[in-house]
C-alpha cells in the first residue's frame, strides 16, 4: 500500500512534535537542577525583622552553620523595618539569644542571610515568632569613613 504526501507530513510533525516536548522537558529537568530548589518536601516559613538590609534581595540564601538551608521569598517594607520571609528546606530550632544577620558574600554586593539558633540549653522560641534581625555590618560604609576621618585630619578641615 503506498502511502500519500499528506500522511507522510503527518508523521514528519508527529516526530518533530514529540522531539520538541522531549526537548522542552529536558530542559525543564536541567533548569531544576541548575536552580538546586527543591519543589517537593515540606516548607518552613521564618519570617525576621531588620531596620536596614544592606540589599538583601529575593533569591538570596539563608545559612545556618554554613550550609544553605533555604532562600529569601520575599521582602515586605513595614513601618517597624523591613520583614524579611524565607522557606527553609529543613526545621531550625530557634532558641533565645539567637541571632539573625545578613553577611556580605563579596565586596561587589552579594548577600546571605545568616541564622545562628541559639545556645543549645536555652528555651526554644515557638514556631510563628516574627524574629529580630541584627543591623548588619557595612565594610565599605567604614571603609568610607575612615577615608573621610583621614582626610580630614590630614588636609585639616
Amino acid at each position: 500500500m503506498k502511502t500519500t504526501g499528506f500522511s507522510n507530513e503527518l508523521k514528519m510533525e508527529v516526530v518533530v512534535g514529540a522531539f520538541m516536548v522531549m526537548v522542552f522537558l529536558g530542559l525543564g529537568y536541567f533548569t531544576s537542577i541548575l536552580a538546586r530548589e527543591r519543589w517537593f518536601g515540606p516548607k518552613y516559613t521564618i519570617e525576621v525583622v531588620f531596620q536596614h538590609i544592606m540589599g538583601l534581595r529575593d533569591g538570596d540564601n539563608v545559612v545556618v552553620r554554613g550550609m544553605p538551608v533555604g532562600k529569601v521569598t520575599e521582602l515586605v517594607l513595614k513601618k517597624d523595618g523591613v520583614h524579611v520571609l524565607a522557606n527553609l528546606e529543613q526545621k531550625l530550632k530557634i532558641r533565645e539569644k539567637y541571632k539573625v544577620s545578613i553577611v556580605s558574600t563579596s565586596i561587589l554586593g552579594g548577600r546571605y542571610m545568616q541564622v545562628e539558633e541559639g545556645p543549645e540549653g536555652n528555651a526554644e522560641i515557638p514556631p510563628g515568632t516574627v524574629l529580630d534581625g541584627q543591623q548588619p555590618y557595612d565594610l565599605m560604609a567604614e571603609a568610607a569613613d575612615i577615608v573621610h576621618e583621614l582626610k580630614v585630619s590630614l588636609v585639616g578641615g
